[in-house]
């Protein structure tokens, strides 16, 4: 998920963990969301964000578990990391194994102050 977009944490193509819960409710009313969404211009990934967001499903956000180049940078190291994207050459992808095979130790860190504000304020 893109963590720091100017609409709220999103959906972003590499990584989605979707409830079974969330996706029945999908598949009993995706069609809500194929007439009541202007979604043609959209990816994948920001259709079914707004579609699950539009049929009252809740969100759940971990940005630990995935390693973003876009957002905030690889770390084939990181040991809390389930995906590391991109890695879109063999070399790179091999590269970035070999380091999750010996990650380093965890760092705790917090979302900015103004983020968090930022947050606070946003309804879903």
């Amino acid at each position: 998920a893109k963590p720091y977009m100017p609409e709220g944490p999103m959906m972003f193509g590499a990584l989605e963990a979707i409830a079974k819960a969330a996706l029945q409710t999908y598949f009993w009313k995706a069609g809500d969301c194929v007439t009541g969404l202007e979604w043609k211009k959209w990816g994948e990934d920001l259709f079914m964000g707004k579609c699950l967001e539009k049929l009252g499903v809740q969100r759940r956000n971990d940005f630990k578990i995935y390693s973003d180049g876009v957002c905030t940078g690889v770390d084939c190291g990181d040991p809390d990391a389930a995906a590391f994207h991109p890695k879109k050459d063999v070399a790179s992808w091999f590269g970035c194994l070999n380091q999750t095979k010996t990650p380093h130790a965890r760092v705790t860190t917090q979302a900015p102050q103004w983020f968090k504000d930022y947050m606070s304020g946003y309804a879903r």
